[in-house]
């Protein structure tokens, strides 16, 4: 708990040390704020920059706090603090002082005219002005402008199914200047024909019935040489790396000589093409070597294909292979797959190794006039679950991961094998809001057909039951259906408290639906309805949160899981990955017991221009096997306008396993830095620290001392980056990379687990070889 109480302490110090201004009726209030600060005075070109004719006083709260009558115009300033000038590190405009130094600038507009502030920020789901930005690679991208006083977080874009990043904003008419931050790049609008000034900004007009168009009746530029109807982008990275063998996840451990692995290139190609209004079709695919046997080939993969057919009653999607579709009930019943590990990227959209259609629509009229329905139909052709060892405690707990819980977390760049033994999905919620009130129909239908032949199906009462049905096949449909039905609803009785609550009651059926000699004669195919296993069972979650001043927040959640048990007779079928060779999965046959989960969490944490922080505690019970408590922190800055960005999270956990006796402790925290020594040059450094903690509960005997773990892995990761232009980044780095080739945060987890398949080591002794990695990496990237 001390740790704890160390990082609440640590948040709450950096949340005290800010700065900023407001625009008032009284003229223009400034405010700071540090505790250890005895005097502080501002000055600037309104005051002739006097170093004591404006004191700020200091208040209860501890902030120091004045207002200054000031005309319309620009100013610049600096706080004078005991003695010391200092910029106001809240606000994001700034100007060279031709000293070395930074002045702040405060903008006083006409009356009836505002500085934009995040509590006037423009309206995000109302407008009529549309802006969009094609890119699929991107991770983020932010919509910002004067219309956001050139906020750098500015107006978070949503990603489409078809590449597009999409923003709805209102806005008054009238000329605004814009761009986009993508992925942290500030990007002029390729399609706008318009820019203005020396920073290259795009410019939009808002006409009288609040839509955007371009000035001057400009035309839409092309994003390609062949029409303004086709958009392109595009990706393209190569890595070569020196190395000792023994740094490889398939090489010799104790080879110490220094190689040059063969270069991977990898160009990834996205396509976009408005066939007419509201049809569009789109794909992407990548040219690699990474599985090339000689060093001139080159693969050609498909990696995702679709179309969207949006009218003014309904939207169509159809899609092969991409992020696409959350449910968006609190439980998660489909989508918003989380990484359990820490990491820094946002939870994934269920669509990776599955393809399928969605559909969206809200009833305009009769009696349901406002309710929303969305449907989705697809199948997953790859599971690719993560077999999670024993020792990596954060994915080890949870929600039971098998069925609708498995971690389904994929790899954009797998699967590469498609299976007709994949899981058919059908989900849907249907929702309407009514005032302060939100009630929503949430349900998942996943059946699972499994074609096998008779050798193959290694559940032990088999031939018992073969012989009881008088069964004459060599080939039998093994399948599974598996049910979840219920409802949510949300209420918001003050627009800062929101409260949910979810229900969803869950059906299991395993079962023999048909054989390849089950006919007439024996000679044909027939259906078969011989019963396996069945089991039932529920989740139920509910949740609070505070939305407090300043961007604070407070919210507490808790969840209950249950499965009542099987009969000793009965068998739940767990598909694991594909051989391979086959192309067939291998199942394996468990006879579920009762499982009780409960889990209990809360937060706290805040989200401000310059730092964002959060600490969770959570408390998580299985009655009849494990307690697991713990805490995860994590804390971003970005300081000097963004030239030095600090991130870090943590898991702290600890607890106690009944049924093996063991207790168990593990810290896993990652540390990220990246500092900017020019516009183009920039170091980072990176650093996973694991602590894993294995020993019996005292007083038991030792029968295993294998079981028996204390280890500490320091893996670090530096890196010295060159970045000319917007979209070009050329790296030399050591140490396993923390970002695997598409710019996810999930490198080292990615190394770890093929570590282990290629060498048929354990999870320390694949840790132990990420800490002692020593190899050079040269890595490129240009998006184009």
């Amino acid at each position: 708990m001390k740790i704890v109480l160390i990082i609440i302490t640590i948040i709450q110090v950096f949340s005290l040390l800010f700065a900023g201004y407001e625009i008032t009726d009284k003229g223009v209030e400034f405010t700071y704020s540090d505790p250890s600060a005895k005097t502080v005075y501002i000055g600037g070109s309104f005051n002739n920059w006097s170093q004591d004719a404006n004191e700020l006083k200091k208040g209860d709260d501890g902030v120091f706090r004045t207002v200054i009558e000031l005309k319309p115009g620009k100013y610049q300033y600096k706080f004078v603090v005991d003695g010391n000038w200092k910029e106001d590190t809240d606000n994001p405009e700034k100007i060279d002082d031709g000293y070395g130094g930074i002045n702040s600038i405060v903008e006083v507009l006409p009356v009836g005219q505002k500085v934009q502030s995040e509590s006037n920020k423009p309206k995000t789901s109302e407008g009529k002005a549309v802006f969009t930005y094609f890119d699929p690679d991107a991770r983020e991208v932010s919509l910002t402008g004067d219309f956001t006083d050139w906020n750098p977080t500015g107006i978070e874009m949503t990603k489409q199914s078809d590449g597009n990043w999409f923003a709805k904003i209102e806005l008054k008419p009238g000329e605004y200047e814009y761009k986009f931050v993508v992925d942290g790049n500030w990007t002029t609008d390729p399609m706008n024909p318009t820019v203005r000034g020396d920073f290259g900004n795009s410019v939009i007009k808002i006409a009288s019935d609040g839509t955007a168009v371009y000035p001057d009746g400009a035309k839409k530029l092309p994003n390609s040489t062949a029409s303004s109807r086709i958009l392109f982008s595009g990706l393209f990275v190569t890595n070569m790396l020196t190395f000792r063998d023994r740094d490889l996840p398939g090489g010799y451990y104790g080879d110490n000589r220094w190689k040059l692995y063969r270069p991977l290139a990898k160009v990834d190609i996205n396509l976009r093409v408005n066939v007419a209004e509201g049809v569009a079709a789109f794909g992407s695919f990548d040219v690699n070597t990474f599985d090339a046997e000689k060093i001139y080939e080159a693969h050609l993969h498909i990696d995702s294909v679709g179309i969207s057919l949006n009218t003014q009653d309904f939207a169509l999607d159809g899609f092969y292979n991409r992020e696409i579709f959350i449910l968006g009930d609190p439980l998660g019943l489909v989508g918003d797959y989380k990484y359990d590990e820490p990491t820094f990227e946002k939870p994934q959209k269920f669509g990776l190794g599955c393809a399928g259609i969605i559909f969206g629509t809200t009833v305009k009229r009769t009696i349901f006039k406002g309710t929303n329905v969305n449907l989705l139909a697809g199948n997953v052709f790859e599971d690719w679950t993560l077999d999670t060892d024993p020792l990596d405690f954060s994915n080890r707990f949870g929600r039971r991961p098998v069925g609708f819980w498995m971690r389904t977390v994929a790899r954009a760049d797998k699967p590469t094998d498609f299976s007709d033994y994949g899981t058919d999905v059908f989900a849907g919620r249907i929702s309407n809001d009514f005032g302060f009130i939100s009630p929503a129909i949430d349900f998942r239908i996943d059946r699972d057909q499994l074609w096998l032949p008779t050798s193959e199906i290694t559940y032990s009462l088999f031939d018992s039951i073969y012989d009881n049905h008088n069964l004459h096949s060599d080939w039998l449909d093994l399948g599974a259906l598996e049910t979840g039905i219920g409802g949510d609803l949300t209420i918001v009785p003050i627009h800062f408290i929101s409260l949910y609550g979810e229900f969803i009651n869950w059906n299991y059926r395993s079962s023999i639906d048909a054989g390849n000699r089950e006919n007439h004669d024996n000679t044909g195919d027939s259906t078969l309805d011989i019963t396996l296993g069945t089991q039932n069972g529920y989740i139920a979650g509910g949740g609070l949160k505070i939305e407090l001043p300043k961007n604070f927040y407070v919210q507490s959640s808790a969840e209950i899981e249950h499965y009542d048990p099987m009969d000793s007779n009965q068998t739940y079928i767990i598909p694991q990955h594909n051989d391979g060779s086959t192309g067939r999965p291998t199942l394996e046959f468990q006879t579920m017991s009762k499982f009780d989960r409960t889990k209990f969490s809360g937060a706290v944490g805040f989200d401000r221009k310059i730092v964002s922080a959060n600490i969770e505690g959570f408390d998580e019970k299985n009655k009849d096997d494990y307690n697991y408590i713990g805490v995860a922190p994590d804390i971003k800055l970005n300081l000097f306008d963004k030239r030095l960005m600090l991130k870090s999270m943590a898991i702290i956990s600890s607890g106690e396993c009944d049924s093996e006796r063991l207790k168990f402790s593990g810290i896993d925290l990652i540390f990220n830095t990246k500092f900017y020594l020019t516009k183009k040059f920039a170091v980072e450094g990176d650093i996973l620290y694991k602590k894993i903690k294995q020993d019996y509960v005292s007083g038991v005997e030792i029968t295993d001392s294998t079981a028996i773990v204390d280890k500490s892995i320091l893996a670090p990761y530096f890196a010295f980056l060159y970045e000319p232009k917007n979209g070009i980044s050329f790296e030399i780095s050591t140490g396993v990379r923390p970002y695997n080739l598409r710019g996810q945060y999930t490198g080292r987890t990615e190394w770890i687990y093929d570590t282990m398949s290629d060498n048929g080591i354990s999870y320390i002794d694949a840790l132990e070889r990420m800490s002692l990695f020593q190899g050079i990496n040269l890595f490129a990237s240009v998006r184009f």
